[in-house]
């Protein structure tokens, strides 16, 4: 049997290993220095210094070697989280996190997405609710996909109470604590509601009482009040199906994973099992409840039992579509309970009063999981746990451990190295300069070895700050500033003393004196650490600096945080889709905040993905919309800007110049607008000198006032509509002299208007005295159009489902259509869904080919065509009156024509018939057009939103981040289109908001302005 023992020299990394590390050390420099040094025994100062070194990598490597959750512990400053400010419009209030690592209940937790989900968060989050059920409306066609009533079960303080004196009516206490928790139960469903879903109604269901009548044999040495306490007890239990909460250690002994108790919505009270959300009880079954009292060990027989309001012969309990069951303990005509007990078929006096008494020690005496405030506590056993900070940057010179003859630890090299003057005994004493030259000078040299072993441990100390996502972070390498040296100061340069570089060159040859000056100047001009402007630890920094590829590192690191929550923001797609940046500079430093502003709020990103907007927040987005606009570099789109934007461009389309080529030069024009006549003339390009210097990042702070836009039209500076998606590039104007002038002419040609290079559309912005004013100009106005290009880009995700009119209040209507599209006939009855459309298509197919199915009617003058069914009921009419019979009658045979084509082959919608659905005299899309749909609004007008490859870009994240089952079609607006769907939009936002009593009209009409959208592409 092999003994088990203890390993020597069992180090987790090799760098442990301080024999190890000294060994492989000597033997490298013998192969390096073998020859000139032989001795590598320990008086060696050469070993010494080794040894030492050896000690301190020891030291590094037994740090690096730290728990992560002890490396992150330390630079508090970049842990923990800001809180936001109050913000009335903010729905979430939330903290903002600096480091990517939350809680289970932070990130595991997603939005409700099926019918448990949103049971369990209603049962959780409204106070009174003791049970919720979710049902979709979709039966019959007669509403939208995804529209939903809730129906919930008020708590009450016992599952059954005993009969009284019945109420007539609830009391105002109890209908205003009703109201109050249906308004919570709707105002949760809108804080949490889905894309493309919505809420129909929510009820309160009432409550039945269940009435019992048995007759019950029991043991005979039961006690009998006991007894039927715990039948009370079963049975109501059964019939009410409670739905415990339990806390997360009992979750996990029942066996779920972590992934499985958080698959779902967050709860504050516990957790509630899916196997304990019950379907809603509709009907009960005699065999069910006499299974329950069974159940009780000491029943031994059941006799005459039946429920008052029953099905007797059907042995069932039916319940209406609006009720809930509850036991009631309801006394006899002798005043006693429904329920009797017998012993030997003897019945058993029952006193009440005990009946009672044990009944609340079964219901206090069950089992109760979850205790209040128990959750929270739970859960804080597994929140981040970020260690102990072991102080990992704090390093201590190995100076410190030399032997003290060295002279370079604290105490300097002492008496030991004095000389005396004169030679003579008892004399003058002092330090020998040269030796202390020499300690100063091994100083120097262990200097570079502790600078670089205390950079280690500084970075090492920064892992927090790597890992951090806090956007003021702007470098990577963090050098050690602080040196734990003895006898420090003399060693360093100050900021600004003179270099201590300088030699006597004439003291050199010229070859060596070239080549100090040549190292020198290659120094001064990088800013190094003997530059003279630079103190040490000024000139440490610039070095790291200069070797700090901070976007390329920062940028790795903000993906492995982003790919930890399986999300990936690919720099490329900024830098293919955001044209808009004059400098790398500006573009990374865009990438580097869109990636940590995902990483802030990822959370509620993949928490959230498929939220739907609060639409009692008037701004308030759905994270959809978001998170694209985050994609996409649209972080702070201003809304109203598009409305000032229109206003400004309302001259630009009144006074736009056409396109002409350079086949029309020198033709004049004179336009006359607000600010005068204005001289426009084609100018030949060749005879122009483009500007392509390289861009200036302009201040866009004066184009947020109107005076700008005043000052723009005063200076009669010509602005193309079509000049917004180009024109923000400089290198796309052209200044020069017109033939026969003097001043200065700058022309403007959009790439895009035509291929070739003889035949290019140039237009004229603006006339200036000077070539510096017509430098200026360009500037400033490819910097304006920059910014509205940055300022008017975004997106509105806009669902169907929420503009719906009442269901109730809609008609509709089949219509038979000829070859041109002109109706024939029209359905007459007004239907309840739109599947009733379709019965009318069946109708004239059966009904529409016979002669016998037309009657031609005579009123007012006019002829009326009519058809009707075998039971003679008119189901459709022609859809205009005929001025004679023989009119009308030939129009029959023109409509039954029709009909027998369209038996014969498949009808086309809107080519043989037409569908049309009516809201009092308003006729707006069908509901087909409400069903699970959103339509994207977008800008056409901005360089980015007109190009074809960024459009298929914007498609594809829709479609890869949205529900997979929503249909999305995404509109690209001119300003005018955008200015009339803003103003609508803006408007039903803020009705909805307020609940003002215009939302549905709104809604109405801004439906049919989308519905007018798909019609025109034909959709």
């Amino acid at each position: 049997m092999e003994t088990e023992t203890i390993k020597r020299n069992n180090f987790p990394q090799p760098a442990m290993d301080f024999f190890g590390l000294r060994n492989s050390a000597i033997d490298y420099l013998q192969q390096l220095a073998g020859e000139q040094w032989t001795d590598y025994n320990e008086h060696d100062p050469g070993v010494t210094i080794l040894d030492q070194l050896c000690y301190a990598v020891t030291d590094l490597s037994y740090r690096t070697n730290y728990d992560i959750k002890d490396l992150l512990a330390g630079k508090a400053e970049y842990n923990g989280r800001v809180e936001f400010p109050p913000d009335p419009q903010n729905p979430f209030p939330r903290a903002i996190h600096k480091d990517s690592f939350f809680t289970l209940d932070e990130i595991m937790p997603c939005h409700p997405l099926t019918i448990n989900d949103w049971r369990r968060l209603i049962i959780d989050g409204v106070e009174g609710v003791r049970n919720a059920w979710v049902e979709p409306l979709n039966e019959n066609f007669s509403h939208p996909i995804g529209v939903y009533r809730i129906l919930i079960e008020e708590e009450e303080n016992h599952l059954f109470k005993p009969q009284g004196k019945k109420k007539e009516s609830r009391d105002d206490s109890e209908q205003e604590h009703t109201k109050k928790i249906i308004a919570d139960v709707r105002n949760l469903f809108h804080a949490n509601r889905n894309l493309c879903e919505d809420l129909e109604s929510v009820k309160v269901l009432r409550k039945r009482e269940m009435n019992i009548i048995a007759s019950i044999e029991v043991d005979e040495t039961a006690n009998s009040e006991e007894i039927l306490a715990k039948i009370f007890f079963k049975v109501g239990e059964f019939i009410s199906h409670p739905i415990r909460r339990y806390p997360l250690n009992q979750m996990l002994e029942k066996g779920y994973s972590i992934g499985e108790i958080f698959d779902g919505p967050r709860l504050k009270n516990g957790f509630i099992q899916d196997e304990e959300l019950y379907a809603r009880t509709t009907q009960i079954y005699y065999s069910r409840i006499i299974r329950a009292i069974l159940d009780v060990p000491e029943v031994n027989n059941i006799y005459d039992f039946r429920i008052e309001g029953a099905n007797d012969e059907k042995k069932v309990w039916i319940l209406g579509d609006m009720e809930v069951p509850v036991f009631s303990l309801k006394f006899g005509d002798n005043d006693d309970y429904g329920i009797r007990l017998m012993k030997n078929n003897i019945p058993v006096y029952i006193d009440k009063s005990l009946v009672s008494s044990y009944y609340e020690a079964f219901r206090l005496g069950q089992a109760r999981p979850y205790i209040p405030g128990q959750h929270k506590q739970a859960l804080s056993a597994f929140d981040v746990k970020l260690g102990r900070d072991r102080k990992a940057g704090e390093y201590r010179s190995v100076q410190y451990d030399f032997p003290p003859v060295y002279g370079i630890g604290e105490l300097g090299v002492g008496e030991g190295a004095n000389e005396t003057f004169g030679g003579e005994v008892g004399g003058k004493k002092r330090t020998s300069a040269r030796r202390e030259g020499l300690a100063q000078q091994l100083k120097g040299y262990l200097l570079i070895f502790d600078q670089v072993l205390a950079n280690y441990l500084e970075q090492l100390a920064s892992v927090p700050t790597l890992f951090s996502i806090d956007p003021s972070i702007k470098r990577s390498y963090f050098p050690a500033t602080k040196l734990d040296v003895p006898r420090l100061a003399p060693l360093l340069k100050q900021t600004g003393t003179t270099p201590f570089y300088k030699v006597d060159k004439d003291q050199l040859s010229g070859e060596s004196a070239h080549l100090i000056d040549h190292e020198m100047e290659r120094m001064q001009k990088s800013k190094l650490m003997f530059a003279g402007e630079f103190g040490y630890h000024e000139a440490l920094s610039e070095i790291l600096r200069a070797g700090d590829d901070f976007f390329e590192r920062r940028n790795r690191f903000l993906d492995h945080l982003l790919s930890r929550f399986g999300i990936s923001m690919s720099a490329r797609m900024f830098e293919d889709t955001n044209w808009y940046f004059t400098t790398e500079e500006e573009l990374h430093e865009f990438i580097l905040e869109s990636k940590t502003a995902a990483l802030q709020y990822v959370d509620l990103i993949t928490e959230r993905r498929g939220q739907a907007a609060i639409f009692t927040y008037e701004t308030a987005t759905a994270w959809l919309e978001s998170y694209v606009r985050l994609r996409l570099g649209i972080v702070d789109s201003k809304m109203n800007l598009r409305l000032e934007f229109y206003k400004m461009s309302a001259p630009i389309y009144e006074y736009k110049i056409p396109e002409k080529t350079i086949r029309t030069i020198n033709k004049k024009r004179e336009i006359d607008h607000l600010h005068g006549t204005v001289k426009s003339e084609l100018a030949e390009s060749d005879a122009f000198q483009p500007y392509d210097k390289p861009e200036k990042t302009a201040d866009h702070s004066a184009f947020d006032f109107p005076e700008f836009y005043e000052e723009l039209n005063s200076r009669k500076i010509h602005i193309d509509i079509d000049m917004l998606r180009n024109g923000y590039l400089a290198n796309n104007y052209k200044f020069g002299k017109l033939e026969g002038e003097d001043k200065i002419t700058v022309i403007y040609r959009d790439p895009e208007d035509n291929a070739a290079d003889d035949d290019r559309s140039w237009k004229i912005v603006g006339v200036y005295s000077t070539i510096s004013a017509a430098i200026n100009e360009i500037l400033s106005v490819s910097a304006f159009l920059r910014y509205l290009n940055l300022e008017t880009e975004g997106l509105h995700v806009v669902e169907h489902l929420p503009l719906r009119p009442p269901i109730n209040d809609l008609k509709f209507e089949t219509q038979l259509l000829d070859a041109a599209g002109i109706p024939l006939l029209h359905s007459k009855a007004d239907f309840c869904c739109e599947e009733d459309q379709e019965e009318i298509i069946r109708k004239f197919h059966a009904y529409g080919c016979k002669a016998d199915s037309y009657i031609i009617k005579h009123g007012g003058g006019r002829w009326l065509i009519e058809l009707s069914d075998n039971k003679q009921e008119i189901f459709a009419q022609s859809a205009k009156l005929y001025g004679s019979k023989s009119e009308a009658q030939a129009a029959c045979e023109i409509i039954r024509q029709r009909c027998i084509d369209l038996f014969i082959h498949k009808y086309m919608r809107n080519e043989d018939v037409r569908f049309r659905t009516w809201y009092g005299s308003i006729e707006i899309p069908p509901l087909s057009f409400y069903s699970l749909r959103m339509t994207v609004i977008m800008p056409s007008w901005t360089a980015r939103f007109s190009n074809v490859g960024f459009r298929k870009v914007i498609s594809q994240l829709l479609r890869n981040y949205a529900p997979a089952h929503i249909n999305i079609v995404e509109f690209f607006l001119e300003p005018s289109e955008m200015k009339e769907f803003e103003d609508r939009y803006e408007q039903w936002r803020k009705a909805w908001a307020e609940n003002d009593p215009s939302t549905e009209d709104l809604g109405i009409h801004l439906s049919i302005l989308l519905n007018k959208y798909y019609t025109e592409l034909d959709l």
